[in-house]
């Protein structure tokens, strides 16, 4: 009995303590809420579960969900598909409230490459994709304007100052030595076709869907076109479904914020006479006439003939779009129509482009696609032709700004023009016969009307019924492109007024009594041009091509492929007829017969054709470790049969390090989300040289035959001149590019990161020698492979995305370093000391003479003479100095066999520069970029900066006459 008795006892016991236990660990409370998407809408079939257990729920069709959660657990992990996983504590909370963080979807984004696409992530070439969705709202009518400051490395000018301009654009550090061809843009390629960088310019940026700008050795796939970097455009197509219309429309308003100040009238004679008084070299033989005097000063404190103020008008511009697409699963459609004009802020500048491209895509069959595209753009450009002030656009801006506040434009209230006789009263240079208002007036105008139409079309067919080539598909595509370009240009002549005499005691001023007297008002026949032009170019070029792409996933092995070759011809033609007097602008109708001078033209015709054979192998490996290697043989006629021919290879690497299991696993890295290291190498060329050099050239010169007896110009007629030497080892420029590049993504992909370093190995440039060239040679001598020059960098880019309630902004930053080093050229055999030197710098900086002051007196000049022993000064004698030049440093004298350089030698020449700045170009740019939207409303702004060099003034500024100081 005892035994039994401690046996129940025992077990008594045991529950005792079992049933506290027991209790506690099943202790339990309820925690809800809801889960919410960036956009604030219920997440429905959100996971909800608690780390480590098989305790779990989903969200229901609101967003919300219950959960009975042990008393010991903590936190609670939410998951949901294309969302990062966020993990919430739950200490003292029971209603929770929360909100997911989208996954980027960019790295998942497909790319347009050459001759293909490939996912982003795939990317191992220092490729940047743009998409000008956030631009199509801007008021721009140039493609490659909105560019500007994007990319990293990418140089955008020009493209915005005035309708019509063109951007220009360069991919990092780009170099041409040869005088007889070459170019710095890169090369611009259009779905699959390679088009000039004005076709590029004129695309209506609503028409496209992505941009890819190479700038690494992956532009090896375009050959000797892609030597300079690559950009790839790829339009919009239509997508399934109902049809859908859309129309966009901006106005845009242009006027100046600043202009730049210049002296008054009263204090531009105060100027004039100070610096003419100061001339030493020309002393003013008569001051009353050379100098403005007193009464004539005052009187200038109330004039101010503001020329360019007169002239200056606000500008508008409006861009106009409608697109239509859709389509059933078998066929969509594509269609857009733009209009864009824009008016100038000075005289008559009107401009208006339209745009139109249309396409379908046809599956012909379960295997068969049919693609078609039209598209082509039409400009018109009206301007006035100044053939007085100068052609450049600019001319007109600055003649206006600079014109002397005291010279009328006008003899008072008339439209009588007047030229810009100023102190001397006579004409000191060509420019003062330019009278803007006169010339808007006559109608002197430039017409210009380019036009181009390109038709695309394709047949693919695709393997994909065949268990062995399933992923392999083959296409043809055929690509015609026209264009024309007229241009006519109507130039008179037209009288012009001065005054014989006119009012104040200097005989300077246009005021007084008498000016308006038939014998004091004198003419000048004008000629601006006076002449009828017409410039017609026809341009037709064509493109063939035929690839096979093969694209296949075989477990974590991914494997896809290129072969293609292309086929390109291209004809230009150009024809100009040219007749000088053409009659009165009231009589004259635009066309020869209302002109009577000579008659001149001439035509011009000129033929290209090109055969590449390209090739591209890409692997990947559970989206870890990426490979790709390509290659392209391209032929120029440009060089001897011998060398028609060359060969581009590329291959370049890549690993994912955010894609390795142990990263993934370790939670303590879960800020940094992707991290791709990548690097490429390749060899690319250039054919920078004309046609036909490879071969003694001969030109015709009329009278220029044999001649017999002693008289030169009893010639027998017609002669030949010998054109350079010609070079037939002549070849393809070669530059191996190097490219080092990270990507990472940091905290949940709101903040971006792109570091790349690269060097460009520019061998065998083609230049013309000339140290090593003897003097007896007698004459110019072909391109020859020669020069080295490497050029090299880094560029970094930071992105900021993420959001305030509704409130969504981004922030981005490129800055980038750039500079090039001189390895090997014809130098000869003395180098000077300011010369580019083996193994330095490309850019040698700015140069100019050591400053120690100004001469103030003649005590100052005497002082300078003896002080450092001078006895010449800018091949001036000690008394043709005078008080108000500079004073400089004597810093050598002539140079030794040996290349080195005296000390001072008491002459102040060129001799005696030094060093200002280690660059004349800016090596450092920055840009800053912000953006943001909120209900449908959006803005964006750029800020960019450059640095690292001396700026001088323009040497017209820096030489200063009387002449023209008029």
């Amino acid at each position: 009995m005892k035994i039994v008795n401690l046996t129940l006892m025992a077990l008594l016991l045991i529950a005792t303590i079992a049933i506290p236990i027991d209790a506690s660990a099943q202790q339990t409370r309820i925690i809800s809420g809801v889960v919410l998407d960036e956009n604030s809408e219920p997440v429905i079939g959100a996971n909800v579960a608690i780390p480590g257990t098989s305790i779990g729920t989903t969200t229901n069709v609101d967003g919300k969900f219950n959960l009975s959660v042990p008393a010991d657990k903590h936190n609670l992990q939410i998951t949901y598909l294309g969302h990062y996983p966020q993990t919430i504590s739950i200490v003292n909370q029971t209603v929770l409230t929360v909100s997911l963080v989208l996954k980027s979807q960019e790295l998942d984004e497909v790319v347009v490459v050459g001759y293909g696409s490939q996912q982003k992530k795939h990317l191992t070439g220092a490729i940047t994709t743009v998409s000008p969705e956030q631009f199509e709202t801007l008021p721009y009518g140039n493609l490659g304007a909105i560019l500007q400051g994007e990319v990293v490395g990418l140089n955008v000018s020009g493209g915005q100052s005035r309708p019509q301009s063109q951007a220009s654009l360069t991919i990092r550090n780009p170099f041409t030595l040869s005088k007889d061809g070459g170019t710095l843009s890169p090369v611009y390629v259009v779905d699959d076709i390679i088009v000039s960088e004005s076709t590029f310019n004129l695309i209506d940026v609503n028409e496209v869907e992505q941009i890819s700008i190479v700038k690494d050795g992956a532009a090896a796939v375009y050959g000797a076109r892609g030597s300079q970097g690559a950009i790839l455009v790829r339009t919009k197509r239509g997508k399934e479904g109902a049809a859908r219309i859309s129309y966009s429309g901006q106005f845009g308003y242009n006027d100046e914020v600043a202009r730049p100040k210049v002296m008054d009238a009263y204090n531009y004679g105060l100027f004039w006479n100070r610096f003419a008084g100061a001339s030493g070299n020309s002393p003013i033989s008569n001051p009353k006439t050379g100098l403005f005097q007193a009464d004539e000063l005052e009187a200038m404190k109330e004039m101010n003939y503001d020329w360019l103020d007169r002239a200056w008008k606000a500008a508008n511009s409006m861009k106009h779009n409608v697109t239509l697409s859709g389509g059933l699963k078998n066929a969509t459609f594509f269609g857009s129509l733009s209009y864009f004009t824009q008016t100038g802020n000075l005289g008559r500048l009107d401009y208006d482009k339209w745009n139109y491209r249309v396409g379908a895509d046809v599956k012909m069959g379960s295997h068969f696609k049919v693609s078609f595209q039209a598209s082509g753009d039409y400009e018109k450009t009206i301007k006035t032709f100044n053939k007085v002030g100068g052609e450049n656009d600019e001319n007109d801006y600055n003649t206006l700004l600079f014109t002397p506040r005291y010279i009328p434009s006008h003899i008072g209230d008339t439209d009588i023009p007047l030229l810009r006789y100023g102190v001397s009263n006579s004409q000191r240079n060509a420019i003062q016969q330019y009278n803007f208002f006169e010339l808007e007036k006559r109608g002197d105008i430039v017409d210009t009307q380019p036009q181009s139409m390109r038709i695309n079309g394709s047949v693919e067919y695709d393997f994909d019924w065949s268990k062995i080539f399933k992923g392999l598909k083959v296409k043809v595509n055929y690509s015609k492109s026209i264009t024309n370009n007229e241009s006519n240009q109507f130039g008179s002549k037209y009288t012009g007024y001065y005054f014989g005499t006119r009012g104040g005691s200097g005989n300077h001023l246009y005021i007084g009594e008498n000016l308006l007297d038939a014998s004091n008002l004198k003419t000048v026949q004008v000629n601006n041009g006076n002449r009828l032009m017409r410039d017609m170019t026809r341009g037709d070029d064509y493109q063939l091509n035929f690839t096979v792409n093969y694209a296949r996933t075989f477990g974590l092995h991914n494997v896809s492929g290129l072969f293609s070759i292309e086929r390109r011809e291209s004809n230009t033609s150009t024809s100009r007829f040219l007749r000088e007097d053409p009659l009165d602008y009231t009589l004259f109708n635009g066309e020869s017969n209302t002109a009577t001078g000579t008659i001149d033209g001439n035509t011009g015709r000129t033929q290209s054709g090109d055969m590449s054979y390209i090739g591209r192998l890409n692997y990947s490996y559970g989206d870890k470790y990426l490979f790709e290697f390509l290659v392209r043989s391209d032929a120029s006629t440009k060089f001897s049969p011998d060398n028609y021919w060359s060969l581009f290879p590329s291959v370049s690497a890549g690993w994912v390090i955010s894609e390795e299991s142990w990263f993934k696993d370790n939670e303590s890295l879960s800020w940094l989300n992707y991290l791709k290291i990548r690097g490429s190498y390749g060899l690319l060329g250039k054919d920078n040289t004309k046609a036909w050099l490879w071969r003694q050239r001969y030109t015709y010169q009329a009278n220029k035959g044999a001649v017999f007896g002693t008289n030169a110009s009893a010639n027998v007629g017609w002669g030949l001149k010998m054109e350079a030497a010609p070079n037939y080892n002549a070849h393809w420029d070669k530059a191996y590019k190097h490219n080092l590049g990270i990507d990472a993504h940091f905290l949940k992909d709101r903040l971006s990161v792109g570091i790349d370093g690269y060097l460009d190995k520019n061998k065998e440039m083609l230049v013309q020698r000339e140290a090593s060239v003897p003097v007896t040679v007698g004459g110019a001598m072909a391109a020859e492979n020669y020069d080295e020059i490497n050029a090299y960098g880094v560029e970094l880019s930071l992105g900021w995305r993420s959001k305030i309630d509704q409130f969504k902004y981004n922030i981005s930053i490129n800055t980038s370093y750039s500079a090039s080093d001189y390895i090997k050229k014809d130098w000869p055999a003395i180098l000077a000391y300011n010369s580019v030197y083996p193994g330095g710098p490309q850019d040698m900086g700015s140069w100019g003479y050591d400053y120690m002051g100004m001469f103030r007196t003649q005590e100052d000049i005497d002082n300078y003479f003896t002080q450092y022993n001078i006895t010449k000064y800018m091949s001036l004698n000690k008394d043709q100095v005078k008080p108000g030049m500079l004073m400089y440093r004597d810093i050598r004298g002539p140079q030794l066999a040996d290349g080195t350089y005296e000390g001072p030698d008491g002459i102040i020449d060129g001799k005696d520069q030094i060093q200002l700045s280690k660059r004349s170009s800016n090596p450092y740019g920055f840009n800053l970029r912000i953006g943001g939207e909120w209900k449908g409303l959006s803005f964006s702004a750029s800020f960019g900066a450059s640095w690292g060099a001396f700026s001088t003034l323009p040497g017209s500024a820096r030489s200063v006459s009387s002449s023209n100081l008029e």
